[in-house]
């Protein structure tokens, strides 16, 4: 038997299975999540400088302006070097930061790929 025959003779379950595809393919394609502008996390390295017993604005002007605090990157630099380049940056400001503050920490933030 074949399936033009078949369709012929039965007509109303040919037209329910093709009910049943249409209807699950609404279905699928209702829950399909597209994200047309996905979260994107981009690299980024943060630096953390401590002053104790000072206040909020004198570590601004002698600490915060001095320094750059946040550094966002590309996607796909290489973290490492970056860290190694702003560590080489924090040694050469170093001296002109106050003698109380601490050495300044780098932060390092990569989302995963």
């Amino acid at each position: 038997m074949s399936l033009p025959s078949l369709s012929i003779r039965r007509p109303v379950t040919t037209l329910m299975f093709y009910t049943g595809v249409v209807l699950l393919g609404v279905i699928a394609f209702r829950n399909l999540a597209v994200d047309f502008l996905p979260s994107i996390k981009i690299p980024k390295l943060t630096v953390q400088t401590s002053y104790p017993n000072v206040s909020p604005e004198e570590i601004e002007n002698t600490v915060t302006q001095p320094l750059v605090v946040t550094a966002d990157f590309y996607w796909g630099t290489n973290m490492d070097f970056a860290m190694l380049e702003v560590r080489e940056k924090l040694d050469q400001m170093r001296a002109s930061l106050p003698r109380e503050a601490g050495r300044p920490t780098i932060l390092r933030k990569v989302p995963q790929s």
